[in-house]
């Protein structure tokens, strides 16, 4: 069957929205806070396993993305659904129907004038004169808004657009579009329990295919489990929902980080430009109260509960990509930016600015910026090479950082001392295949003592999932009896698919 023109159309526009990017927390597994059992990010969907690697719990497929909620049990699970209708549409995204009705009875009262014309829309099929109509919302939520106008249209008022569309108006009719959606789950038992309905998350398909890994890549859940920040690196946005289901209680666009909460719950701290849409060279890292003294929920715009305005707590040079944000029990907050000598700078003084690692400690009035690594330790991890902002991990107790650097390397650092520790990756690959892609992914922490890192198969078959202990120093891979289905694609590494065998795990010696 021949895609009838405006999919194509739609799909092309969609195609040229879409970005990519290394995603810290898209491969491999998040333990649950006690460390006994992990959610895996597999290409199949969700997964639950224990610190063994069975895979014991139930499995969510077609999700993307999960993150524990803080009793271990529940989960909010990033997925992709399909909505079929306008009233779908209206229950999705309701903060947004009454927008989308003004915009779509304009395009009516538009459609009606140029008809009056004389000006015929060929046929339209929803090609290239409504397309037009459509592009002159020039924003970036553009596309969205154009395929939730057609619905609203189509659905409420078929009268307005059957007559242009009457070629293809049984293509039309079943038409439907996929969105990502966040919702807890209970996953403590053999199957998974749908629960509460977090948000539905702005898309960017229209026709075309849904990768359910575009997007949305991060989520965040607060030490309280009263909200979820979800974060996008495609349109640097952060989202933060109640997970009761109650709603959205704040969208920022030009956010330039990977987000993180207080220990409290009762914050977010992430990156901002200092000024949007125009120098974007400088930011501030921010941080803003989402739940009040009373322990409530707050929402911005919200009259009976208004949310403060951002406290800025540091200004720092914002040096290309996503950044990441860790804060510590104790206050401390761990970032990247640029070390900046001096300023003004020439040119080529600029060029030699890298991505650090700094922390801070404090208030906006008397907060304390200190430099994490020495220059010394930094070549000792990254060669010449800049650091990724995103890939680096705190340990749960604070001690330890964990680093991946640019040739693949697994590092240690100790906070308090400053002394390395380096990974012993016997067999693994430590250079960075440009044809393989990335050879390691960012080590992410079961405890205080544990890391857990996807890397290749020894056999050059596909991935696998490792636990490594600073103490006792052994590797132990958890994936071995894993169907291929879970690791494919990790590291943009892809194998057929074949029967899985079943072994015996076996710790393995890193001398």
């Amino acid at each position: 069957m021949t895609m009838p023109r405006w999919c194509v159309v739609m799909a092309m526009m969609m195609l040229a929205a879409v970005g990519g990017g290394c995603v810290p927390t898209e491969q491999g597994v998040r333990w649950s806070p006690d460390g006994t059992r992990g959610l895996v990010m597999g290409s199949d969907g969700v997964h639950v396993c224990d610190v063994t690697g069975a895979l014991t719990g139930p499995t969510i497929p077609g999700a993307a993305l999960a993150v524990w909620m803080p009793d271990g049990k529940h989960a909010v699970v990033l997925q992709s659904k399909e909505l079929k209708n306008w009233k779908e549409i209206e229950a999705a995204f309701p903060d947004e129907v009454a927008n989308i009705k003004e915009k779509a009875n304009e395009m009516v009262k538009q459609i009606a004038e140029v008809d009056q014309k004389g000006q015929a829309f060929e046929s339209l099929s929803l090609t290239a004169g409504l397309m037009s109509f459509f592009l002159q919302y020039d924003r970036p939520e553009a596309t969205e808004q154009m395929e939730l106008m057609f619905f609203y249209l189509r659905d409420e008022k078929p009268e307005t657009i059957q007559g242009k569309l009457s070629a293809v108006w049984d293509d039309a009719m079943r038409y439907s579009i996929t969105r990502l959606v966040a919702q807890v789950y209970d996953v403590n038992g053999p199957e998974a329990k749908e629960g509460a309905t977090v948000a539905w998350l702005p898309g960017t398909n229209m026709g075309g295919s849904f990768d359910r890994k575009v997007g949305f890549d991060m989520m965040s859940v607060s030490s309280t489990g009263q909200a979820v920040a979800i974060y996008s690196h495609g349109s640097s946005e952060v989202i933060v929902a109640a997970t009761n289901g109650s709603g959205v209680r704040m969208k920022r666009k030009a956010a330039m980080c990977y987000p993180a909460w207080t220990a409290d719950g009762k914050y977010l701290v992430y990156i901002t430009p200092m000024r949007e849409g125009e120098g974007k060279e400088l930011g501030v890292l921010t941080r803003r109260k989402m739940v009040d003294d009373q322990g409530v929920l707050l929402k911005k715009g919200l009259e009976s509960k208004e949310m403060p305005e951002e406290e800025t707590l540091a200004t720092l040079f914002l040096s290309g990509g996503d950044s990441r944000v860790c804060v510590l029990k104790d206050g401390r907050i761990f970032f990247t930016t640029a070390d900046v000598k001096k300023l003004p700078a020439t040119r080529k003084e600029t060029e030699a600015w890298r991505p650090v690692l700094f922390s801070f400690k404090g208030g906006s009035e008397q907060g304390t910026l200190s430099r994490v690594m020495s220059p010394e330790t930094e070549k000792a991890i990254y060669d010449e090479a800049s650091m990724n902002g995103k890939c680096f991990d705190v340990s749960p107790d604070g001690q330890h950082i964990s680093l991946l650097g640019n040739n693949g390397q697994v590092t240690v650092l100790d906070v308090d001392t400053g002394n390395l520790h380096q990974v012993q990756q016997d067999r693994l690959v430590t250079t960075k295949d440009q044809n393989q892609g990335e050879t390691v992914s960012l080590p992410s922490w079961r405890t205080a003592d544990e890391l857990t890192f996807a890397c290749p198969r020894s056999d050059g078959k596909g991935n696998e999932l490792v636990r490594y202990s600073l103490t006792s120093k052994e590797v132990t891979v958890i994936s071995r009896s894993w169907p291929i289905e879970v690791t494919n694609g990790w590291l943009d590494k892809k194998v057929e698919a074949t029967p899985a065998t079943k072994q015996p795990e076996q710790p393995r010696s890193s001398h």
